[in-house]
């Protein structure tokens, strides 16, 4: 994917790509998993033990790995009645004020999931021998992501901040 507008730096289209890659990982795990679960229950009568929660943990990793990608293209619903009938300089200076608060809302996200990971890391999930904190981990990244994406919507020319990130 081709940077855009020079918004964003090399190394966080790096990040993006490897995500991308990461959740369509997690999807194909997640889709075999449940296949082969269904399969097996209803052609054998048999059951994997661990097919839900890790049909679960994949699901949850690939929701908050995509969270950021719709922040540079805005796909996040906003309510935007009033800010569209402002003035470009002003709408401008406000789409940068609302990138760095949401950004650093992300970083409060992000360091609370850690907080609640490291106190749930020794709870282990039932049927994996995976500590419970692993979902905890995927806020956590997820929030990192998304907050690095705000800063650099936030340091955007101001032609492409005031269409909400389109270029």
């Amino acid at each position: 994917m081709a940077e855009r507008d020079g918004a964003a730096p090399t190394a966080l289209l790096v990040v993006d790509k490897l995500s991308r890659w990461a959740i369509v990982g997690l999807m194909a795990t997640m889709i075999s998993v449940v296949s082969i679960q269904v399969a097996l229950r209803y052609a054998l009568s048999a059951s994997m033990d661990f097919a839900e929660e890790l049909s679960r943990l994949c699901f949850v990793w690939a929701v908050f790995l995509a969270i950021p990608h719709g922040v540079p293209q805005a796909g996040h619903v906003g309510i935007d009645l009033l800010v569209a009938k402002l003035p470009d300089p002003l709408r401008r200076t406000l789409a940068r004020a609302i990138a760095l608060a949401s950004a650093v809302l992300m970083g409060v996200v992000g360091w609370f999931s850690a907080v609640a990971a490291a106190d749930s890391w020794d709870q282990l999930m039932p049927t994996l021998d995976l500590s419970s904190g692993w979902f905890y981990v995927a806020v956590c990244v997820g929030a990192a992501h998304s907050a690095l994406h705000l800063m650099a919507l936030a340091l955007r020319a101001p032609a492409t901040i005031a269409r909400g990130g389109r270029s």
